[in-house]
C-alpha cells in the first residue's frame, strides 16, 4: 500500500507541475481566432518545439475532412500536421524550427495536404503571454 500512495504522490507532483508549467506566463501561446475575432483554438509551444492543443472551440467536420495545423516560419507554411475531424487532443512538434511567428489552421481533405487550402480557418501570431 505504502509504494502505491507513493506513485499516487508523484503523479498528482506531475500533474500539478504540468498544469503549473503551461499556465506560466513564459510560456509562448497561439490564440487562433476564426472570422469575426471568434476564439477557434488554443496552443502552448514548449522551448524545445512540443507543442499542445490546450482549447479547442471548432466544430466537427465531416469524416472525408482534417483540420491541418501549419506553422508560418520565415512567412512560409510549414505543415505540423493533420488533427483529425473532431480535435480534441493534439500534440505536436516544429523540428524544423522552434519558433514560428504565426500557426495557422485548414481544412483540407482527410489525410492532409503539402501545401494549404486557400482559405484559413483559423490563425494566431504565437506569443508569450
Amino acid at each position: 500500500m505504502g509504494r502505491f500512495l507513493g506513485i499516487l504522490i508523484v503523479l498528482a507532483a506531475l500533474v500539478a507541475g504540468t498544469v503549473w508549467y503551461f499556465s506560466s506566463p513564459d510560456i509562448p501561446r497561439a490564440m487562433l481566432e476564426a472570422k469575426y475575432n471568434a476564439p477557434a483554438a488554443e496552443f502552448v509551444m514548449l522551448p524545445l518545439g512540443t507543442g499542445y492543443l490546450v482549447q479547442s472551440a471548432m466544430p466537427a467536420l465531416a469524416s472525408d475532412e482534417t483540420y491541418q495545423l501549419w506553422a508560418i516560419v520565415n512567412g512560409s507554411p510549414v505543415s505540423i500536421g493533420v488533427m483529425g475531424a473532431s480535435p480534441g487532443s493534439v500534440t505536436f512538434t516544429m523540428a524544423s524550427s522552434p519558433s514560428p511567428s504565426e500557426l495557422a489552421i485548414t481544412v483540407q481533405r482527410a489525410g492532409g495536404s503539402l501545401t494549404p487550402a486557400t482559405t484559413l480557418v483559423a490563425s494566431g501570431r504565437v506569443v508569450a503571454s
